[in-house]
């Protein structure tokens, strides 16, 4: 691997390095306009921009100890220890992006000229406007950048707007988080955030100004400078790096206001994600151009987005057509990312064995005896990193079609675990956390998605639609989205501790997570009452 300047990956190191530090302790954000003062008390990390404190100066990447006044030279983020400091209320990370946007979003048409695109921009001081058609649906966007381009190369201003506009759109759907938001952002590079509502229609739009003062701290570092990073040791130490910061952040959950620990595994999922793009970018251009599509995807804990630290990995490459390119293609990447730390999947389930023509689905499926349901399985939960996300497309509708027509035996298999509660409904005295608390809840609902054909990803996702469809009621809903949220921060703090097995006793949210586990036994005893 090429990279930067030992000098520049030294630079990065020693910022990343400060975020982490900070991030030990619970932290803040607060945004500063340029020229603005605040009073601080406590340790200080900028995330960007210029602060003046006692007449010297800090930037980007730099922290220090704060008491009095501080002063913005120039738009600044800083990352704040709220120990000692005074801060504006906070906003949770879980805050739908919906509530950030600031107003009506500001619209042309598509027969709009560059130069009225630019009035419009002028009159409403706005830095983009987004061109949409008759029906209310985002085409593309039109931004200040696009506009000091044009101007640059001497673009006739009468042409329409599109000419230049930017149409590879970054859109999230209006309950995204205002978390996942920034990191999408963060990861397009874009300064401008389409908001849509479920149908696709323009809601408003935001910009990382807007946003990022507002949400709990990440490792945004990581997601921003991967790209950059091409060096085999950062890469590895960006893993390590990664897995030390969940294992900090693992620590607040455990409180009852804690955040939706769905936010924190999104973020590393996000991170290993980025890292492994970047290990298949490298092998594609070792072996050159592939022969037909493909794509590379990920699975099991991964592929839901509830991967805390990287315990093994679950991954496959479907393809339009078989080619010993594919083969050549896993056993390389798998090979980098094992020498980079990852470890190996114990069930053997990565891209170096598993090679799936997406023609071949439904045949690979039926012959695989008693282990159909758990290839089923594999396949439902893939999520697309690279490539040619229609091929697992084509490849869950075989795997709808073939578990709708066998559904009692694929219901019957997501039974299998069940809640370690007593005859009296107590929970028994040990149990483990991911076989008998959290698979008990996921494997159903899981089952009953790949049985109708729900394609959400996220289990909580799954929980809502199995509600839409009437399969659960609204209140069983609203218990399994509790339950399922107890049972992941109770997972996640268990693999903190490296603990395989708990004692209900050592167990933190011991009520939640009795309440939980009778939530997931409503589940099952409704499925063994009432198959669907």
């Amino acid at each position: 691997m090429s990279g930067r300047s030992s000098s520049d990956l030294r630079e990065f190191i020693r910022q990343f390095d400060n975020f982490l530090k900070l991030f030990k302790n619970s932290v803040s954000i607060i945004y500063l306009p340029p020229k603005t003062e605040i009073k601080l008390s406590g340790k200080v990390y900028v995330y960007k921009g210029v602060i003046k404190y006692n007449e010297d100066f800090y930037e980007s990447g730099e922290s220090l100890l704060v008491k009095g006044g501080v002063v913005s030279e120039e738009e600044s983020i800083l990352l704040v220890d709220e120990r000692d400091a005074v801060l504006p209320p906070a906003y949770r990370t879980e805050s739908p992006i919906v509530e950030v946007i600031r107003g009506e979003p500001v619209t042309v048409p598509e027969n709009t000229s560059i130069r009225e695109a630019a009035r419009v921009m002028a009159e409403r001081s706005v830095s983009s406007v987004v061109i949409v058609s008759d029906d209310g649906y985002p085409l593309a966007i039109f931004t200040d950048t696009d506009l000091r381009r044009a101007v640059a190369s001497g673009v006739d201003l009468n042409r329409l707007v599109s000419f230049v506009s930017s149409k590879e759109l970054v859109v999230v759907e209006e309950t995204t988080s205002s978390l996942e938001a920034l990191i999408k952002m963060t990861m397009s590079n874009v300064k401008h955030l389409i908001v849509v509502d479920g149908r696709g229609r323009l809601r408003g739009v935001v910009t990382m100004r807007d946003i990022a003062y507002r949400m709990a701290p990440i490792p945004l570092h990581t997601i921003r400078d991967l790209r950059r990073v091409k060096s085999a040791d950062e890469l590895r130490r960006h893993l390590r790096e990664v897995s030390d910061w969940a294992l900090r952040a693992s620590q607040a959950l455990m409180s009852p206001e804690a955040p939706h620990p769905l936010h924190l595994t999104k973020a590393i999922s996000y991170i290993n994600d980025e890292i492994m793009r970047i290990v298949i970018d490298e092998v594609v251009n070792e072996l050159g151009h592939p022969p037909h599509p493909f794509c590379v995807v990920v699975t099991g804990s991964q592929g839901v987005y509830e991967q805390f630290v990287v315990t093994d990995m679950d991954n496959f490459i479907i393809t339009a057509f078989e080619d010993k390119y594919y083969k050549d293609l896993g056993s390389n990447v798998i090979k980098k990312l094992l020498d980079l730390g990852y470890p190996t999947c114990k069930d053997g389930n990565t891209m170096d064995s598993l090679q799936f023509p997406v023609y071949k689905i439904d045949e690979i499926i039926e012959s695989s005896g008693d282990k159909d349901v758990i290839l089923m399985n594999l396949i439902f939960d893939g999520r697309v990193i690279y490539g040619h996300r229609e091929l697992l497309d084509k490849a869950k509708d075989v795997v709808h079609k073939i578990a709708s027509q066998n559904r009692a035996r694929v219901l019957s298999n997501s039974l299998c675990f069940k809640p370690p509660l007593t005859t009296f409904d107590r929970i028994r005295r040990t149990f483990k956390p991911k076989e008998e608390a959290l698979a008990p809840l996921s494997m159903p609902v899981r089952a009953l998605s790949m049985i109708l054909g729900i394609t959400s990803e996220t289990i909580p996702e799954r929980i809502a639609a199995l509600a839409d469809r009437w399969v659960i009621s609204r209140e069983l809903e609203v218990k399994l989205r509790e339950a399922y949220e107890v049972l992941l921060k109770i997972s996640i703090w268990a693999k903190s501790q490296n603990k395989q097995e708990l004692n209900v006793d050592d167990v933190p949210l011991r009520d939640e997570l009795k309440s939980a586990l009778r939530a997931v036994k409503l589940l099952h005893d409704k499925l063994e009452r009432e198959p669907v």
